[in-house]
């Protein structure tokens, strides 16, 4: 436990003083296959903690790009810089969620039955190819059903939705000074 502390300390400081002017290229794909988490900077400053067993790809740059597209295959928890020029897209199998400026988390494991978005802060609109299923507030989730093709909106009640972060942290592509 104290492990666990000491490691989440010092993400929060790099998460605090991180300058993204002095890391370099992000790779275009990241698979976490360990029994770890893994913080990933995005080139416009967003932050993703990607869940073990899963998949994040994303471009090195969003440069010349009208809107930010990333795919991911499990479970990541977003915090998005603002940019109103340009949305930035979670693609999840059918689904796509779109944000401006938010933090979120999205579920959408490959052998689950269930994608489910859920909000922290911000706005955020979940669609699948056809149409809008819903814009949820904080507090908020949309569990969409694969296999039935049906989406659901509810509140949340479970305070330990998050808890997955909290486990072992993997920092990549970051300096510590």
């Amino acid at each position: 436990a104290s492990a666990a502390g000491i490691v989440l300390t010092l993400a929060m400081g790099i998460l605090f003083t991180y300058d993204p002017s002095g890391v370099k290229k992000i790779p275009e794909s990241v698979a976490v296959k360990h029994q770890e988490n893994r913080i990933i900077f995005l080139a416009d400053g967003s932050k993703v903690v990607l869940s073990d067993g899963s998949r994040l790809n994303y471009p090195s740059s969003f440069d010349g790009k009208e809107k930010r597209e990333v795919y991911l295959e499990g479970q990541a928890f977003f915090d998005i810089q603002h940019n109103a020029k340009k949305p930035f897209i979670v693609h999840t199998g059918n689904l796509q969620t779109i944000v401006l400026g938010t933090a979120f988390n999205i579920k959408a494991m490959p052998d689950d039955t269930e994608i489910t978005v859920s909000v922290v802060r911000g706005k955020v609109k979940v669609t699948d190819r056809n149409k809008v299923l819903g814009v949820i507030t904080p507090n908020q989730e949309i569990k969409y059903n694969k296999q039935k093709d049906n989406s659901e909106m509810k509140v949340i009640y479970d305070p330990h939705y998050l808890d997955w972060k909290a486990n072992d942290l993997l920092l990549d592509n970051v300096t510590v000074t």
